[in-house]
């Protein structure tokens, strides 16, 4: 008799999977010969036989299989948002971050395409030149002049310290420039004849016209702001201030 038997005869209660399966066993075909013919085995003894767990697993396997994917696909997704939302900001900081980002560069950036557009400025392809050299400079070089810059300003570890940096950008004005100068300009033209302010062409004429364009600028600005970690983490080292790029390293 197996050790797991002489455990039972002594305590007289035992309960596992194996004790179950092999009382099932007995009360269905009493010996362990009718056993042996009707699955031809070759069992001696009652406690030679284990339950089916591999053909209980890949059977639990079959029957969930969409389940189990899905749960290894999203189990470490699951398990760190779990972590930022009880344990700290982090969600709530890059929604702000993202918001004042995209809003700014909404705002700023074709207000200032529209009027360099609008109005043949003599000094005009001088700022055009000043925002197309800021493009030539990687953004490492700058981050040190606007972060001592935000220090004299006392706006290190806010929110304006992540956000006011990145509300404008020179590529986008110059990209929405080049696409207010492609409107026709009679609908400017019709516009002024019907007595419409400035205000109302930008917000009936140009923004219905322009909304491609500004879903490109608000996606390449969520994109950024999303996985900007370098200066989120110089300008805002108060971990209560972290996004999820910053919390999900050092978290």
């Amino acid at each position: 008799m197996a050790r797991s038997e002489e455990v039972a005869a002594t305590l007289g209660r035992i309960d596992s999977a194996d004790v179950r399966y092999r009382n099932f066993l007995r009360q269905k075909f009493e010996t362990v010969e009718s056993i042996n013919a009707a699955y031809g085995t070759t069992y001696a003894h009652f406690t030679e036989i284990a339950p089916p767990y591999f053909e209980t697993d890949y059977l639990a396997f079959t029957d969930n299989r969409v389940q189990i994917r899905m749960d290894f696909l999203t189990r470490n997704y699951r398990l760190m948002g779990k972590h930022m939302i009880t344990n700290g900001r982090a969600f709530w900081n890059t929604f702000v971050l993202v918001l004042g980002v995209v809003a700014g560069q909404l705002t700023i950036g074709p207000l200032c395409a529209y009027a360099l557009s609008r109005y043949r400025l003599r000094y005009g392809y001088k700022i055009l030149l000043f925002l197309l050299a800021t493009m030539a400079f990687p953004a490492e070089i700058a981050m040190l002049p606007a972060f001592l810059l935000l220090k004299q300003l006392h706006l290190l570890n806010t929110y304006w310290a992540l956000i006011l940096p990145h509300m404008v950008n020179g590529f986008y004005v110059f990209l929405l420039k080049g696409f207010f100068d492609s409107l026709p300009q009679e609908l400017f033209e019709v516009a002024e004849l019907e007595g419409a302010s400035e205000t109302r062409i930008f917000m009936t004429v140009v923004v219905p016209l322009c909304l491609p364009i500004f879903a490109v600028i608000a996606l390449f600005g969520f994109t950024f702001a999303y996985g900007s970690f370098m200066w989120a983490f110089v300008v805002c080292q108060d971990p209560k201030l972290w996004t999820i790029m910053v919390y999900g390293i050092f978290s």
